[in-house]
């Protein structure tokens, strides 16, 4: 099983100070190599072992707005 991160931050200064999302910045990075790494040592693959398998099982499906 292979996952594919990309880096989630998209920062958007509008209530937020330069020093936090600086920090912001700085945790996201950190989470996301944490993640990279995990993902690198096969750490979550025990997890879901099928994801189609796995999609199938937890989806759920609703009608549309608009089409009853």
């Amino acid at each position: 099983m292979f996952l594919k991160l990309r880096h989630p931050y998209d920062i958007h200064p509008i209530n937020d100070s330069v020093k936090e999302i600086s920090l912001k910045a700085e945790r996201g990075k950190a989470m996301f190599n944490i993640l990279n790494e995990g993902v690198a040592q096969g750490l979550f693959q025990h997890f879901i072992e099928d994801p189609s398998t796995w999609q199938r099982k937890i989806r759920k499906d609703r009608t549309l707005p608009g089409r009853e």
